[in-house]
């Protein structure tokens, strides 16, 4: 497939610390890895929640417990539900995500996940089906499908950190995309549905991350080769499906 038909609706770095990890920084990471001031903060000693509104996404950092989340997404309902064409996958990646890594106090982890959802609007089911029967090995007879939702889980080694096993989970679906914005009256919250109208699309998420062992430490460097490997799988995905893994 060629990749510049997908657009990027939302990218997730996640990591799981010890109870050692010092959060003090939180603030000031989510200032340098977005290049903004942040325009929300809510913190407490146990969880800290940051969001950064940067030109075509928002930026958000959570912590809880022992869980930190990194996640770009589209500023939807104010523009399109996307923050970006797949040909700038690569730069959105340099740019927010692998900065993570150069953060001061940024910790040893036991598991790391990264998740990436892209999306592919069409005009009908049986274009759907026509655009993703060659991106599948796993099932064939499709067809005729309808209400498509296809998931697969490939798991590897890499050759990292003593041996680390990863988890390559993808999952495929066509279906109807539609944006609501929630309106809180008293006692009564309503989904209103925004313009534009629903949409037809082929949706692919991809999640990929490594099996939580406790008896390893990934060093900075470390997650920063398993991340790299994860972004390179990303881009074989986008253009060949499961032929890419």
């Amino acid at each position: 497939m060629d990749v510049t038909n997908w657009n990027i609706e939302s990218l997730r770095l996640t990591g799981f610390v010890d109870n050692e990890f010092e959060p003090k920084n939180l603030e000031k990471w989510l200032t340098e890895i977005g290049g903004e001031q942040p325009i929300q903060i809510n913190k407490t000693l146990s969880n800290f929640s940051g969001l950064s509104k940067l030109e075509q996404s928002m930026l958000r950092l959570d912590w809880q417990q022992n869980r930190i989340d990194l996640i770009e997404n589209a500023v939807a309902p104010d523009v399109k539900n996307n923050i970006g064409n797949f040909s700038g996958f690569s730069e959105y990646c340099n740019n927010h995500i692998l900065k993570y890594f150069e953060m001061e106090g940024s910790p040893l982890l036991d598991r790391l996940a990264f998740g990436v959802l892209l999306y592919l609007p069409i005009s009908s089911n049986e274009e759907g089906i026509s655009k993703i029967t060659p991106l599948l090995k796993s099932v064939q007879g499709i067809e005729n499908s309808e209400d498509f939702l296809f998931r697969v889980n490939r798991p590897i080694i890499l050759d990292i950190a003593d041996k680390i096993k990863i988890n390559r989970l993808l999952t495929w679906t066509i279906g109807f995309m539609q944006l609501f914005r929630i309106n809180i009256q008293p006692g009564i919250p309503q989904n209103i549905p925004i313009v534009p109208p629903p949409e037809l699309q082929i949706r692919l998420e991809m999640d990929f991350s490594t099996v939580q062992n406790i008896a390893i430490k990934m060093s900075i460097d470390q997650q920063k080769e398993v991340l790299n490997h994860f972004i390179a799988t990303v881009n074989k995905v986008a253009e060949l499906g499961e032929y890419g893994l």
